[in-house]
Order: structure tokens, then sequence, then C-alpha cells
């Protein structure tokens, strides 16, 4: 639908199109209940072999191996590593610097990103305004700034995505005055039936952030036994949950390709 502004705004709920074409309908969640889930669902086996905290200062490859050695000073050993590691991937510096014969930065270093900032978000999660149905997303697009608010089934997430006035490439660390000026500045918009920005943030206990949306693709994935994926070598911005959903099929594409490979072959050689 068009408003009297020149802005476009719809609201959709495409469940039952997905349930038709693929047996089961849209659900929206948090990540992290979907990520504990993921955990829970495995063995104590693996996960006792999950580490976090854990922060990549050098990466070694040999013929047969890995090793990657941590800032803790800790070392992990295994056949290939798999850079996930994010939009800054200290695997892709690492792999970068081997390829390109040269040592890795440090970690103070603050290298170029490979991605363009054109957009930058405010966002956060609500409690489900009681006027709205669960699992419909909404948005609402005008020239250089548009709105989001995406309902599950307890929670409802928002978003005011903004046009920078020129691309970057540069890191930028936002402040609480800069997520309450873009509040103001666009608290009219609307960004469901009857609920406006202003009306958004009204409902919010002040756990909201701001950040860049980088876009952008890395020309060179893998390099000897190291490869990248999800965020580390491809960034959209999050509109269709794009990001999210490409990176985890890199990663079943990725396990499938490397199953097939060790039922054929028990260790690999780095070609292989």
């Amino acid at each position: 639908m068009s408003a009297d502004d020149g802005s476009i705004f719809t609201s959709w709920n495409p469940g039952e199109l997905i349930k038709k074409n693929h047996g089961y309908g849209l659900k929206v969640t948090h990540r992290p209940l979907f990520i504990e889930a993921l955990y829970q669902s495995l063995p104590d086996s693996a996960k006792a072999r999950i580490k976090v905290k854990k922060h990549v200062f050098k990466v070694n490859v040999s013929d047969d191996g890995v090793v990657v050695e941590c800032t803790d000073g800790t070392v992990e050993r295994g056949s290939i590593v798999i850079g996930l590691d994010g939009v800054h991937s200290r695997v892709r510096q690492c792999m970068q610097a081997m390829e390109e014969g040269r040592a890795a930065p440090s970690i103070s270093e603050t290298p170029k990103s490979p991605y363009v900032t054109t957009y930058r978000m405010v966002f956060g999660s609500i409690p489900i305004p009681p006027t709205l149905p669960n699992n419909v997303n909404h948005e609402c697009a005008s020239g250089r700034v548009s709105t989001q608010l995406l309902t599950g089934n307890s929670l409802a997430w928002f978003g005011v995505y903004e046009a920078l006035d020129k691309p970057t490439s540069e890191r930028i660390k936002y402040t609480e005055k800069d997520k309450e000026e873009a509040i103001q500045r666009w608290g009219h918009l609307y960004t469901a039936p009857g609920m406006r920005v202003r009306d958004v943030f009204g409902l919010q206990d002040g756990n909201f952030g701001m950040i860049n949306l980088e876009e952008g693709r890395v020309d060179k994935w893998y390099w000897n036994r190291i490869v990248l994926a999800s965020d580390a070598i491809r960034k959209l911005e999050p509109h269709a949950g794009l990001g999210y959903n490409s990176g985890l099929a890199d990663v079943v594409v990725l396990v499938n390709k490397l199953r097939r490979l060790l039922e054929t072959t028990r260790s690999p050689d780095t070609k292989a």
C-alpha cells in the first residue's frame, strides 16, 4: 500500500505458502533461543568439544593439518579451519596474510573491512503489541529510510534503517546520543497498523542497539586447509533474514561435501 507521503508499507505472513511448498509454515524466533535449542540437542561428547570465549591469534597450516593459536596461550589442532567468525573475521585476516606471504596483522591492528556500509540500523526487541498478530512481518519504505516490525510467538523485533550521508568501510561505534537522535528523527514513521516508531520505542526497556549494515562479498573463500563461510565472506543487510540463512546454507553444503569425502577417504590430503 502507498501513503500520502510516497512511502510504501506492507504487512505479510507467507506461512501458508511456505507450508504448501515446504511442508511446514514460517516460524520466527529469537536467535539465542534457536542456538540454545541446537546446543541442547547435542550429545555430551560434542558439548565437551565446544570451547567459548576463545580468540584466534594465529593460524598455522601444514600438509596434513592445522594448528590454531589462541590469545590465551592455548593451542587447538585439527584437519581444517572453518572461519565463521563474522564481518571482522580474524581467520580471514590470517588466511589472506598467509596467501600473500606476509605475517598476520597484530590483534590491536584494525584491517580495512572488505565490505561497504550504506545503511545503519537502530534495533531492539519488545513484547508483542496486543493489536498485532504473531508471525507477521510489517515493513515501510520511503526514500532513504525504512522501518520493520517482525512478530514471533512471544517477542517482536523492530528496526529503523537509515541511509548514511555517504558509504563507508570504516568501523563506527555509535553512542546513546546517536540512538536517541535517530529515534527522534524518525519517530513519526509508520511501523505497523496503528503504530509509529515512537510507539514502538515506548514499549522497549532501553535495551536497543545501533549498528552499521555492511554489505558485499569477499572474492577468495578458501585457501589450503582454511575455508570461510557466512558473514566472513558474504554480508547482506537483514531485512529478509538472508544473511543468517545464507550462512547456515554455507555450512550445510560444506558439511555434506566433507561427509561424502570422509566416507571414501579417512584422512584426505589438502587437495581433496
